[in-house]
């Protein structure tokens, strides 16, 4: 495989740019790394746990549960997969993060979004929504006021 000289450096001048960072080499530097991996995206990724008996709940990072990245390495591999779960083990957030990876990181992509009923279908934005608001704000898009 051959890399194309500079190529970084003109991706990195495009985010300087599109994000109004000039001189933010450390935002730079991460908005370039979690356009090359999801699991640089997780990592700074953090969600809403609800308390319950054991948890204190509040916002939190990922666990690197095996499950958890078993299944991302799964989804990002292949193009269809067909998935039943047990409720309650991460994987809705888990999903939720990649539909939010996928808007944040490829222009235009478009996320088709099923579940087994309407309720289910705006819990699983809400998700989407949160993870965005915890997003670090150098990792944000400009919205449209329109679009959300």
């Amino acid at each position: 495989m051959t890399k194309e000289v500079g190529s970084d450096k003109k991706r990195e001048m495009l985010i300087s740019e599109e994000l109004g960072l000039k001189g933010e080499r450390g935002a730079i530097a991460d908005r370039l790394a979690i356009t090359r991996s999801f699991w640089e995206f997780w990592r700074v990724s953090k969600f809403l746990e609800t308390p319950g008996v054991g948890r204190l709940g509040g916002v939190r990072g990922f666990e690197p549960w095996p499950h958890l990245l078993e299944l991302g390495k799964v989804i990002l591999g292949e193009r269809l997969i067909v998935l039943i779960k047990p409720k309650q083990i991460g994987v809705s957030w888990l999903l939720a993060d990649l539909v939010l990876w996928e808007a944040v990181t490829r222009g235009g992509s478009m996320q088709l979004i099923y579940s087994k009923g309407e309720e289910e279908a705006k819990e699983f934005l809400r998700k989407v929504r949160v993870l965005y608001e915890y997003l670090p704000e150098h990792l944000k898009l400009k919205l449209d006021p329109d679009s959300v």
